[in-house]
């Protein structure tokens, strides 16, 4: 993503992800010891419970069959401008799925950030576990 929060270039920076047993395994090597804190804070916020998120990112995914609609912080730092918002959105759609972003300080959209805390997957699994090795 081009947010210039980033103290690297993008070419210094591999993420990389894996799934095994259910499980999806994400790591990130090469940038700054900073730029790998944002990482591992801005994926907890993502997979972690939903809070209170300036913007939710809604997709539709199938658990056991039925369809059902999940929810995802758009982390703190991504959602502080729009434009921002708007690029994690577009992040979100090439490299997981189709999705919506949800403005959660509108009136209107206050319900669906309600919905979001009790029916979100990752409110109901356990805490987000975080692993960090430094060598």
């Amino acid at each position: 993503m081009r947010t210039g929060l980033l103290d690297s270039p993008a070419s210094k920076i591999a993420v990389e992800s894996y799934s095994e047993s259910g499980s999806v395994y994400v790591s990130i090597s090469g940038g700054s010891f900073r730029d790998q804190q944002l990482f591992s804070d801005c994926m907890r916020e993502i997979l972690g419970p939903i809070e209170n998120p300036r913007y939710l990112i809604i997709r539709e995914g199938n658990v056991l069959g039925r369809k059902r609609k999940d929810y995802h912080a758009v982390p703190t730092l991504l959602g502080v401008r729009k434009e921002m918002a708007e690029l994690f959105l577009q992040a979100w759609q090439r490299r997981v799925g189709p999705a919506d972003l949800i403005y959660t300080r509108a009136a209107e959209n206050r319900p669906i950030l309600l919905r979001a805390r009790a029916r979100a997957f990752s409110n109901a699994a356990a805490a987000v576990e975080r692993l960090e090795r430094w060598w």
